[in-house]
């Protein structure tokens, strides 16, 4: 059920990291994944997100966010909100989605070989994660099945 929420948060919600403003928060020290050597010295980068512009000059203007999605429950995490994205995920035959075949013999998202932006950690390449209709898509393993899923229904009914 978790995912689905997550789904359906990201069909309708996304504003854009700032570019300028960040915090680092500390990593204790010997973290297994963070700090394995156990300096004591590592931090994990958190990006606050876009101003809209005009807003947070002061209290009698408190700082607001723009919707960078569209505001309908549309699928547009799914299928993708802008000509870019939606030409990038159709193979424009039939209105089928694009997919890759996996070893096993059944259908996938395509990974991003064109290198669409997309949200993962530090260290990932984009063009190894797979491609979906929003930027969070590979945040995961619980949204990226929804995702599948809801990918996969509509192939097999067209």
């Amino acid at each position: 059920m978790l995912g689905l929420v997550e789904f359906i948060m990201h069909d309708v919600t996304y504003s854009a990291d700032s570019t300028t403003e960040y915090i680092d928060v500390p990593i204790p020290a010997g973290d297994p994944a963070y700090d394995p050597e156990g300096y004591g010295n590592a931090t994990f980068r958190v990006w606050r997100t876009q101003t809209a512009a005009g807003s947070g000059t002061g209290p009698s203007n408190p700082r607001e966010h723009a919707n960078e999605a569209t505001a309908w429950l549309d699928c547009s995490s799914l299928y993708g909100s802008t000509p870019e994205v939606v030409d990038a995920l159709r193979e424009h035959v039939n209105g089928k989605l694009k997919y890759q075949r996996g070893k096993d013999g059944l259908e996938y998202l395509p990974f991003n070989q064109i290198g669409l932006r997309m949200r993962t950690r530090p260290g990932v390449d984009i063009h190894d994660l797979f491609l979906g209709g929003d930027a969070r898509t590979n945040e995961d393993w619980i949204l990226l099945s929804y995702v599948f899923l809801l990918a996969s229904t509509p192939c097999s009914i067209v």
